[in-house]
């Protein structure tokens, strides 16, 4: 039963408003069009960025300053290091921009010439690249065939020498045909030591100067140094001061031309000094 006053409309009654679509319709294409608008002005401000990222001068890398090594090194790293600027990563990143320099790539080319013991790669304003080198103290120099090596105290190959002239200390002489690398562990700290010992030894107590330390690979225990023309053999495995003591003792009682003519003394036997 219905109340009066009140009519029922049924659901065939009910009618939509037609302009009730075209209403939504226009909201939605605008809602598409400011999206739109909204995405190509997001990816146009990307790719202007992204333009000036790549392609403005001042993030480009245009010179390379290198501190901390000797002059004589510094062409050879200069080059290297600005051949590797030049080139392109995957074709698309250059080399030589600040936010792209292969600074691992750098560091590895890098300890080719020069063993460091640390390495700093920075970029600064004005377009350089600082490079600063701080190599590690040479403790000996190592020759092989007719090439010279300095060598640290932990053995390691730190660089090569390129004129025997600048060397004034004891160069150990290998008597192999290797090849060593920069970089490369050619001797123990052991070896480095007792070389240095006897070295301060030889300069101590009879004031003279090694010309050269010789080492046999086949007989690491076995030591020749030259002093001007005399040859002496040690044993490592000893310490090196106690045989240079003895060996001033001999030469003690023998004439001072001695040392300037060709001899050689044996000094591996506590017991006996062998002289010819």
């Amino acid at each position: 039963m219905m109340r009066r006053g009140w009519k029922h409309y049924g659901a065939g009654s009910v009618s939509k408003n037609p302009y009730y679509a075209e209403i939504n319709d226009r909201i939605a294409v605008q809602s598409s069009r400011v999206q739109l608008a909204k995405w190509l002005g997001g990816f146009f401000l990307i790719l202007g960025f992204g333009g000036i990222v790549f392609f403005h001068p001042t993030l480009r890398i245009r010179a390379v300053q290198i501190t901390g090594v000797e002059t004589v090194f510094v062409p050879q790293i200069q080059e290297a290091v600005t051949n590797i600027l030049q080139q392109y990563r995957l074709k698309i990143f250059p080399n030589n921009h600040y936010l792209f320099y292969p600074e691992a790539l750098l560091r590895n080319t890098i300890i080719q010439t020069i063993y460091a013991e640390n390495i700093s790669i920075k970029p600064q304003w004005g377009g350089v690249l600082a490079i600063d080198i701080q190599s590690y103290p040479t403790a000996l120099f190592w020759k092989v065939g007719d090439t010279y090596y300095a060598i640290n105290h932990q053995g390691f190959i730190t660089e090569q020498i390129p004129k025997i002239d600048t060397i004034q200390d004891a160069v150990i002489i290998e008597d192999s045909g290797r090849s060593p690398q920069i970089g490369t562990l050619i001797t123990t700290t052991e070896v480095v030591n007792w070389v240095l010992e006897a070295n301060t030894a030889i300069k101590t107590h009879l004031n003279q100067s090694i010309q050269g330390v010789y080492l046999s690979l086949n007989h690491p225990e076995i030591v020749q140094i030259q002093i001007k023309q005399l040859l002496i053999t040690l044993n490592r495995e000893d310490p090196a001061e106690a045989q240079i003591l003895r060996l001033k003792i001999f030469l003690g009682s023998k004439p001072p031309i001695m040392i300037d003519e060709k001899h050689t003394i044996d000094l591996r036997f506590k017991e006996k000094i062998y002289y010819r």
